[in-house]
């Protein structure tokens, strides 16, 4: 009965210790609540290289530079952009600047905004000059959203874009795009 008594003592005595210890522990913190980490937004820097395609109005079988059109292609973009398919929709003004807005699809979503090509180069395009012939430009790009993966995006490049006949358009494209946080 004595093991018993002396056994329940020190078992009684090791408890009270464990509580002391445990209610006088402090936290790592200093005893403050741990501070939340909130999401950053994430930038992405990659280059893009467009291959873009006048395509005729419907019921049209020719295709013949104008003041308005459109035109569809192929972007092969680095990093997490991925490949995808742009179409935009374009204007030409008198002075031969050419703005549109685009939308690009790729990995995950798209990007969207508008772009603005100012002639560098080659023959005068104008919204009067009909013909074919090679042109280059530079220029910038604007992304005002996306969808998906990419919604809420903004960014901006730069573009240096050619044409060897008035159809055929190829740009490279340095991008910086910015995504918001993932919430």
């Amino acid at each position: 009965m004595k093991r018993l008594c002396l056994l329940g003592m020190a078992m009684a005595g090791l408890l009270s210790a464990g509580i002391t210890t445990a209610a006088t522990a402090k936290t790592s913190t200093g005893g403050k609540k741990p501070a939340k980490l909130s999401p950053k937004p994430v930038t992405t820097k990659v280059s893009c290289k467009l291959t873009l395609v006048t395509q005729p109005p419907a019921n049209d079988i020719s295709i013949v530079p104008g003041t308005t059109g459109s035109q569809f292609g192929t972007a092969r973009c680095a990093g997490p952009v991925g490949p995808g398919v742009e179409n935009d929709t374009y204007s030409t003004a008198d002075s031969g600047n050419v703005t549109a807005p685009y939308t690009l699809w790729v990995k995950g979503g798209t990007l969207t905004g508008t772009y603005k090509l100012i002639p560098t180069g080659g023959g005068q395009p104008s919204a009067g000059n009909n013909t074919f012939g090679a042109q280059s430009y530079a220029g910038t790009l604007a992304v005002t959203g996306g969808s998906g993966a990419w919604k809420g995006a903004t960014g901006k490049a730069k573009l240096i874009c050619a044409t060897a006949d008035g159809v055929h358009l190829k740009c490279t494209e340095s991008l910086t795009v910015t995504t918001p946080p993932n919430i």
